[in-house]
């Protein structure tokens, strides 16, 4: 019977209305299934279905077996599953997400994430080469160098016709946006950016596809830019919410960086755990975690920066009323003028927003509010620089799921014959009919016995199916449980 507990008074009791099990559990409405089936199917024939019947009694002894294997099949999978704890061979039986869904990277996607996973690179980029033709190689007329640095093949221009589509499909350029500029002088001294480039080429040579390659690889220079404006603040603003949110929406939209999430947090988002494991190599020995392909993919290479645009970052922040004298400026020459409406990014370089040199005047209705400004700035400076990246290694539940360790069932397949189910004045339960019992009754229990036999054959074979689910459903073949066939019938 099923437990149901009272929670004002604490107090279990038994339900008489609900069993707590499903249909196919049910005594009574197996029961009652199965007299409704003999009436359709016997018809006039077999007319009593009280109790006493011997039909009935072979019924109720059936549903009685079949709520034994549906008790059995309803135990969790993990338990199905479960290991015997006395075997001691090494488990292969079962795989883990990161072990069989990971697969070598395949799309420019993939190969971003395999990039920006590496310690020290913030975002990467994958361009087709189109500017190598397929002419500067087959036929010769220019020689392709190759960089000594990075041991991958240089660029080599075209002089074809620019309205001409004439290139070598499969070649990719490489851009990269590191964590920390590797153009100061700390870096060049600890040579990181040596470093950095082999990290980079390895992975790429190691899951590069057939076909394909890698024309160079470009560090891009950090351009430093700042924002000056008047922001006219709301009457309940809080200026100092106000300017936090403001410097981190501003850091997000001129230098966004991929967030990557663990693997809780992507099943949260909904995400298929084929989808999140999809393009990921197998051997990853540590990692930040994962990326929303989707977020990923709109963080492109910023070639221009639309001044409306930085408008509506700021508009976008609650408590700010007007933006006057909005300016972009470039942190290196704040006296170049810069586009007024769009702003063209040098090339090989990516925005990097700097508060250091940014000027913000809030007032509220024309009267200017002070605001010390400079007190948040080295708080800021660190929240830039360290990007909230945590490097997990593996065993991880960050980075992978454990297989789950069921209960054990020694006994899930073994099977007591139907017939000691039913009454002993049958005489065909253990110990059988007397010596002196007439030989027509004994003939008339073995034939009974006979009936039965092709109900013992299918349950027993059922319950011997499902132990051996483990076995049956073994990726490697030839070690399940010693065997070396494995069939995939048991019996």
């Amino acid at each position: 019977m099923f437990f149901v507990a009272d929670e004002q008074n604490d107090i279990k009791l038994i339900s008489r209305n609900n069993s707590g099990f499903p249909d196919w559990l049910d005594f009574n409405k197996l029961r009652s299934e199965g007299i409704g089936y003999i009436g359709k199917l016997s018809g006039k024939i077999w007319t009593d279905h009280n109790v006493h019947d011997p039909g009935i009694t072979t019924l109720e002894a059936l549903c009685y077996a079949l709520l034994d294997l549906g008790y059995r099949i309803s135990l969790p999978p993990k338990d199905i599953f479960a290991r015997d704890p006395e075997d001691k061979t090494p488990d292969d039986n079962f795989f883990t997400p990161a072990e069989i869904l990971t697969v070598n990277p395949l799309t420019i996607t993939d190969f971003r994430k395999l990039l920006i996973d590496i310690p020290g690179i913030r975002n990467a980029w994958l361009e087709v080469a189109t500017d190598l033709h397929a002419d500067d190689i087959c036929n010769g007329r220019q020689s392709v160098p190759t960089n000594a640095n990075t041991g991958i093949l240089n660029n080599a221009n075209s002089g074809d016709d620019p309205c001409c589509i004439n290139y070598l499909n499969g070649l990719f350029h490489v851009y990269i946006d590191t964590e920390r500029d590797l153009n100061d002088p700390i870096s060049i001294k600890k040579n990181e950016r040596l470093c950095l480039t082999e990290k980079v080429k390895k992975a790429l040579m190691a899951h590069r596809n057939i076909c394909e390659d890698f024309v160079d690889i470009t560090f891009l220079c950090k351009w430093k830019i700042g924002v000056c404006a008047d922001i006219d603040l709301e009457d309940d603003a809080d200026i100092e919410k106000v300017y936090l949110e403001m410097i981190g929406k501003l850091r997000q939209f001129f230098s966004p960086s991929p967030i990557f999430y663990t693997l809780g947090q992507m099943l949260e988002k909904d995400k298929s755990i084929d989808e999140i494991f999809a393009g990921r190599p197998y051997d990853i020995k540590d990692s930040h975690g994962f990326t929303d392909s989707e977020e990923l993919e709109k963080l492109e290479l910023r070639k221009s920066i639309h001044v409306s645009d930085v408008y509506n970052v700021l508009f976008s922040i609650e408590g700010v009323r007007k933006v006057k004298r909005l300016r972009v400026l470039d942190c290196s020459d704040k006296t170049k003028k810069l586009g007024d409406w769009i702003v063209k990014t040098p090339e090989h370089n990516v925005p990097d927003f700097d508060i250091n040199c940014s000027g913000f005047a809030f007032n509220r209705r024309g009267i200017p509010v002070s605001f010390d400004f400079r007190k948040y700035d080295a708080l800021l400076e660190l929240n830039f620089e360290h990007n909230g990246k945590v490097l997990y290694t593996f065993p991880s539940d960050k980075l992978n799921t454990e297989i789950p360790n069921g209960v054990f069932h020694k006994n899930l397949g073994s099977y007591n014959s139907i017939q000691n189910e039913f009454p002993r004045v049958y005489g065909i339960a253990e110990g059988g009919l007397p010596d002196n019992a007439p030989d027509l009754r004994k003939a008339q229990a073995l034939q009974f016995k006979g009936y039965l036999l092709f109900f013992d054959h299918l349950l027993a074979n059922y319950l011997s199916q499902l132990q051996n689910l483990r076995s049956l459903f073994h990726l490697r073949a030839g070690s399940a449980n010693g065997n070396k066939k494995n069939p995939t019938y048991f019996s």
